[in-house]
């Protein structure tokens, strides 16, 4: 439903990452959209499990509370931006923005955490593959 070329980039430009994983997932449903890959025959891997560590967990603790601070306190940082107010919502793209960006910093610092912590483990078992 875009008159335009340039209607539709607008549409997905405001959507960002989000509105571009629905329309591959979209065009992938209606056969029009391939993902290539390369073949993964005659591959094999091994699970290796990492334990983490008293200081390892006392670390991600730390960084959860961090975060739950800032969770607790974002209603007040967008009322702050006047991006809610007294009597709701002012900007609700921005709201959703903020909300977004948020839990996708979250995500993707706990993910590099945990593979950071786990990065020891990983080495010694290619040391001991090699």
């Amino acid at each position: 439903p875009f008159a335009t070329r340039a209607e539709f980039v607008e549409a997905i430009e405001e959507g960002g990452v989000a509105a571009m994983e629905v329309l591959a997932r979209d065009l992938k449903a209606l056969g029009l959209y391939a993902a290539r890959s390369l073949s993964y025959e005659g591959v094999e891997y091994e699970l290796v499990e990492h334990q983490l560590t008293a200081e390892q967990v006392r670390i991600y603790d730390a960084y959860a509370g961090a975060f739950s601070i800032i969770h607790n306190n974002l209603e007040a940082a967008m009322r702050a931006a006047n991006i809610t107010g007294e009597t709701g919502t002012l900007n609700g793209q921005a709201k959703s923005a903020a909300r977004s960006a948020f839990e996708s910093a979250k995500q993707r610092f706990f993910g590099h955490l945990l593979t950071s912590m786990k990065t020891p483990s990983l080495i010694r078992s290619i040391e001991r593959d090699l």
